[in-house]
């Protein structure tokens, strides 16, 4: 059986996250898991040593970023390709910039149209993979859909 972890934070979100980034990737490894995505909290900050570790298992690691908007929906955005890496990032950057340090902020109306687009896109290069953690959101798309 295959299995690969698509929410997994790092010690990088504070106050949440416990374990080191190579630490989560050994212990995939050695429970056998096809991949891991690594989706700290608005940010992509364990992404480099989990990538380092990653390589010395040859191990698939995913990149993402969970995010939490300030009207309570929760969801976690997948990059797919280097485009979508890029679309990520700037988001992440975006949130953090518009709030004081250490913090970030996101509101539906804040969204960049091309995430919108993105998470919708099938089968096309860029697109970002959405899922969300909150019940209130049931279909991301949609969600970010009505945000914009």
């Amino acid at each position: 059986m295959t299995y690969a972890e698509l929410h997994c934070i790092t010690n990088f979100t504070f106050l949440r996250g416990a374990s080191h980034p190579e630490e989560l990737v050994a212990r995939a490894q050695e429970l056998d898991y096809t991949a891991l995505a690594i989706t700290d909290e608005c940010s992509l900050a364990g992404m480099v040593r989990a990538h380092v570790e990653a390589k010395k298992w040859g191990f698939r690691i995913l990149v993402g970023s969970e995010f939490n908007l300030d009207d309570g929906l929760r969801f976690v955005l997948l990059a797919t390709d280097r485009s979508s890496y890029g679309c990520l990032a700037a988001l992440i950057t975006r949130g953090r910039r518009s709030a004081v340090k250490g913090r970030y902020r996101r509101r539906c109306r804040g969204l960049p149209r091309a995430v919108a687009a993105r998470t919708r896109a099938r089968h096309r290069r860029g697109a970002l993979a959405c899922y969300a953690l909150s019940k209130r959101a049931v279909d991301c798309g949609g969600a970010f859909a009505r945000c914009r």
